[in-house]
């Protein structure tokens, strides 16, 4: 939907939305993503890093789209950074 609004790839939508997720940590994930997904591609990406994206793709039997778990890494690499900032400023 973003895309067509956009006038552009779903793929170049996606990676503008992980940019901006990436920079920023006021957002709600849960517009783009389920809870249930992010559970899901947090758990794999706890157990098999976050890259490549096609072990996480084919661990999750392909039921989750390689642009959802690109969003879910950005979400997490912002909340590792966000965490990194409040330690360092706590520390």
């Amino acid at each position: 939907e973003v895309a067509l609004q956009l006038d552009v790839a779903t793929t170049t939508a996606c990676k503008y939305l992980e940019e901006y997720l990436t920079i920023s940590n006021d957002y709600d994930i849960h517009v783009w993503v389920s809870e249930s997904m992010l559970t899901k591609v947090k758990r794999v990406c706890e157990e098999l890093g976050s890259a490549p994206l096609n072990p996480i793709f084919e661990s999750l039997d392909g039921r989750v789209s390689y642009e959802e778990i690109r969003i879910v890494i950005a979400h997490l690499n912002s909340q590792k950074k966000s965490n990194a900032s409040l330690e360092q400023s706590h520390g």
